[in-house]
């Protein structure tokens, strides 16, 4: 799989709100609705896991990380 389709897998499991890049490095925050009490409050619900250094390595990671390929 190419990150491309592996970033697809990721987005089937799990609300990728944004991918942040800055200077420690490349993210990605994930939105659990579950943790908001109201829409508007919707912060509460955002979430990163870890930063690395590139945006391949980053969603190597989190695809790993889900244990998506078995």
């Amino acid at each position: 799989m190419n990150i491309l389709e592996k970033l697809h897998e990721i987005e089937k499991r799990k609300c990728i709100y944004n991918i942040h890049y800055c200077y420690v490095g490349v993210g990605i925050i994930f939105y659990d609705a579950n943790k908001c009490e109201e829409a508007l409050d919707y912060k509460k619900g955002l979430t990163i896991d870890q930063y690395y250094k590139t945006f391949e390595e980053c969603i190597e990671a989190e695809y790993d990380n889900l244990n998506i390929g078995g």
